[in-house]
């Protein structure tokens, strides 16, 4: 199985498929000149949501002991960060995640350090802040993460972007990514109990390989997340707009190839 830059889906889709794949794609971002972002516009019916996923793979290509953005989105104004997913200055990933009144709800820092080195790994979380209910749970590579706990409580994430949304940095363009990304996948509206093992095979393979989600990655729960990028990262096969290529992104192989 493989996909294009044109958009082409080269297997046929099977319901419920959760072996390897190969031949994936990955976006390279340079920590230069490369970054996508969405100038000042709400993904369509962006959610508040307390329920949440958070999938990708990546390889650090530069840049340790640097600030370097996953994903971002800013609220009004642009300056705080509503949603911010890093690789903070001490090689540890940094998940802070607010409420509409920009009240503090998901704050977490891993214990584990990433490094530049020739190794693609998996990133996934998965969390409820419903106080009954309240979860937060966090996997490198099938291995559960440890995370210190910087603050974690009842509230709805507002996924409404106020200021520039970006994927490879920060808003214009700061703390550039310097490596590359592959099946980011952002589901706002659900989660999962990702310590159960049969939901982490619908992200990762049981031999630490990609999954086969689906051309608009349905299978993990049955509806389309808000963010799923599967051709490239400005290309959401998600039900949220594209973002707008800034530098010029270099497709490369991707994990599992």
């Amino acid at each position: 199985m493989s996909y294009d830059r044109m958009g082409k889906y080269h297997q046929q889709f099977v319901a419920g498929f959760t072996g390897d794949v190969a031949g994936l794609l990955a976006s390279q971002y340079d920590g230069t000149n490369d970054w996508c972002e969405l100038n000042e516009a709400s993904f369509t019916s962006a959610p508040q949501s307390k329920l949440g996923i958070i999938s990708f793979w990546f390889l650090m290509d530069g840049g340790d002991g640097v600030d370097q953005r996953i994903f971002k989105l800013a609220a009004s104004g642009g300056g705080v960060e509503r949603v911010d997913l890093k690789r903070d200055s001490l090689n540890l990933f940094r998940l802070k995640m607010e409420d509409s009144g920009e009240v503090h709800r998901v704050v977490f820092t891993s214990v584990t350090e990433f490094t530049a080195d020739s190794t693609w790994h998996h990133f996934l979380a998965a969390y409820d802040t419903n106080a009954a209910t309240a979860t937060f749970d966090w996997y490198f590579d099938d291995s559960v993460e440890s995370p210190t706990q910087n603050n974690f409580s009842d509230g709805a994430i507002d996924w409404t972007p106020g200021g520039d949304t970006t994927l490879g940095a920060a808003n214009n363009g700061g703390s550039k990514l310097n490596g590359r990304l592959a099946e980011v996948y952002i589901n706002a509206d659900e989660t999962l109990d990702i310590t159960v093992e049969a939901n982490r095979r619908k992200f990762i393979s049981a031999a630490g390989k990609p999954v086969l989600l689906g051309p608009t990655a349905l299978l993990p729960t049955g509806s389309q997340p808000m963010w799923y990028s599967r051709l490239g990262d400005e290309v959401n096969a998600g039900y949220g707009e594209n973002l707008v290529v800034n530098g010029a992104l270099v497709s490369v192989a991707g994990p599992g190839a």
